[in-house]
C-alpha cells in the first residue's frame, strides 16, 4: 500500500532448461522464508516482473547463500518499518542504514536484497533489512542495463 503497486512480493528464481513452470523459488512469507516450486508458487501469487540477475560468484556459493537464509521467521515490524520508510524518506535519511535485526527475521525484499548482494555483486541503495519493492526492482534493473 505504502509503495502504491500492483504486486507486494519479490523472490529469487532460479529457472533451469527455460521451464519457468519447474523452477526454484527462494523467498520469504509468513510464517518464514522458504524454497518452492513456481508452479505451487503460482497458486498464491501472479507472476508480474520476471528480471534477470548476473551471478558475481560461482554457482555453488550462490546456492549457500539461498540456503543460509531459509527457514527464518516472517517479520510484520519489519514491514511496519520499511513502510514508514518509504513515507517519511524524506525527513529520515537515516533510515538507510538501519540494521533491524541482524537478520534473525526476513521480509521478501531483504531475502532479495542479500542475494543480490551477496551473490550478484550488486550495490545496494540501502540496508537489505529496509529494502522496499522499488528498491529491489531499481537495483535489479540497474543492474539489467549495466549489461555486465
Amino acid at each position: 500500500i505504502a509503495e502504491n503497486k500492483m504486486w507486494s512480493h519479490v523472490e529469487v528464481i532460479e529457472i533451469v532448461n527455460n521451464d519457468l513452470n519447474m523452477a526454484d523459488c527462494y523467498g520469504s512469507v509468513f510464517p518464514k522464508s522458504r524454497a518452492i516450486k513456481y508452479y505451487e508458487m503460482n497458486k498464491h501469487y501472479e507472476l508480474m516482473r520476471l528480471i534477470p540477475l548476473k551471478l558475481n560468484v560461482p554457482l555453488d556459493e550462490a546456492y549457500t547463500i539461498l540456503q543460509k537464509n531459509l527457514n527464518k521467521p516472517y517479520s510484520f515490524g519489519q514491514i511496519f518499518v520499511i513502510g514508514c520508510k518509504i513515507l517519511f524518506f524524506a525527513q529520515w535519511k537515516w533510515f538507510s542504514s538501519i540494521k533491524l535485526n541482524l537478520s534473525k527475521y526476513q521480509v521478501c525484499t531483504e531475502y532479495a536484497g542479500i542475494f543480490m548482494r551477496d551473490a550478484c555483486g550488486y550495490e545496494l541503495p540501502c540496508s537489505p533489512d529496509v529494502m522496499s519493492l522499488d528498491d529491489c526492482e531499481d537495483v535489479a534493473n540497474a543492474n539489467l542495463k549495466r549489461g555486465d
